[in-house]
């Protein structure tokens, strides 16, 4: 049986090696930090040549290997919180091995929701929203800078885990709790302030 990559470990882990202790986290310093290039659609068209025009399975990103390098292609006219999201789904691919030659054929929509799940644990990591007493989506929206809607369906991830008690069981988490714990004091702080 072949052992399917855990994208909320990856995530943490990522986390915990990236330098990124605060929210929001911001995806392209970690493809900057791991020398993967992000090109916008249209810079990579002109560097190019359009004959050699790529076909876009996503109008809004799609990861590339050539050369033996990973680069990450992105539309520029996202929202910066929409960028976000799309730079974090790519390097979940990167990461889960989706891209790698010997990865293990699996249907496309599986890696498009591993890298979703990937996303969404980089981006709202729910132990440390969590541990900043969020109490509702628009908090978790401007503690994130995630878009309303996608702020909704994190929030509602977060109730989920906090009634089941399923919080804190990577080990991981607990180290980033540890290495978020002077955003999180400060997050409180701002709280007992303004009441």
């Amino acid at each position: 049986m072949i052992k399917t990559p855990n994208p909320e470990q990856i995530a943490c882990q990522l986390l915990l090696s990236s330098g990124q202790n605060c929210l929001p986290i911001r995806p392209e310093k970690i493809l900057q930090a791991k020398e993967i290039p992000m090109v916008s659609f249209t810079e990579f068209e002109k560097a190019v040549g359009k004959k050699n025009r790529i076909t876009r399975h996503s109008s809004e990103g799609l990861t590339l290997f050539f050369g033996g390098v990973y680069t990450v292609l992105y539309d520029h006219t996202l929202s910066p919180s929409r960028r976000s999201w799309v730079l974090a789904h790519e390097l979940g691919h990167i990461l889960l091995g989706h891209l790698e030659p010997d990865c293990p054929p699996q249907h496309p929509a599986v890696s498009e929701l591993q890298a979703d799940l990937f996303a969404r644990h980089l981006l709202c990591p729910l132990e440390i929203l969590h541990l900043c007493h969020t109490k509702t989506h628009h908090q978790l929206a401007l503690l994130t800078g995630m878009e309303e809607a996608s702020a909704k369906l994190c929030f509602d991830a977060l109730t989920l885990k906090r009634q089941k008690d399923q919080l804190f069981l990577l080990p991981e988490s607990k180290l980033l709790a540890a290495e978020f714990l002077p955003f999180i004091s400060n997050r409180l702080n701002d709280f007992s302030q303004t009441g």
